[in-house]
């Protein structure tokens, strides 16, 4: 679809997808401590059965739980905010320690919302797919 169909709102919803997708991108290069990438909340987790899960929370260093990712965030909403951070609402699983995560190549979409023509209100909300990491889960691996 092109921007000539569009209306203006979804014209408007479109470069307010654009410019919180650019900001996301920007957090996953971030450096931590080890020099790697950070896992964002909203990337997915693959396990070694195959089976996938999406990051909800990151337990930072200002927290007890240092360095701990939650995840189980498959079927709850991931609101995308102005800076481009992810925020989860749903269910969660146990966490898991972030260095268990490998950076893979893999990418897989997963669903976002935010307020369409950022007005918020109720029933308001648009749905786009955004690209998201994939981190692999490796907790017996040495390096």
């Amino acid at each position: 679809m092109t921007t000539d169909t569009l209306t203006r709102t979804e014209q408007r919803n479109q470069a307010i997808l654009n410019d919180r997708v650019e900001k996301f991108n920007s957090h996953s290069s971030l450096p931590r401590e080890l020099g790697q990438n950070i896992p964002r909340v909203g990337d997915y987790i693959k396990y070694p059965d195959g089976s996938y899960s999406r990051i909800t929370h990151y337990w930072n260093l200002s927290s007890e739980f240092t360095n701990q990712i939650q995840a189980g965030g498959n079927d709850g909403s991931y609101y995308l905010s102005a800076g481009g951070y992810l925020s989860y609402s749903g269910g969660l699983d146990l966490g898991e320690d972030v260095t268990d995560l490998r950076e893979s190549e893999e990418i897989k979409e997963g669903w976002i919302w935010f307020f369409s023509d950022d007005m918020h209100r109720a029933h308001n909300g648009v749905n786009f797919k955004v690209k998201c990491k994939v981190w692999e889960f490796l907790p017996d691996e040495q390096e």
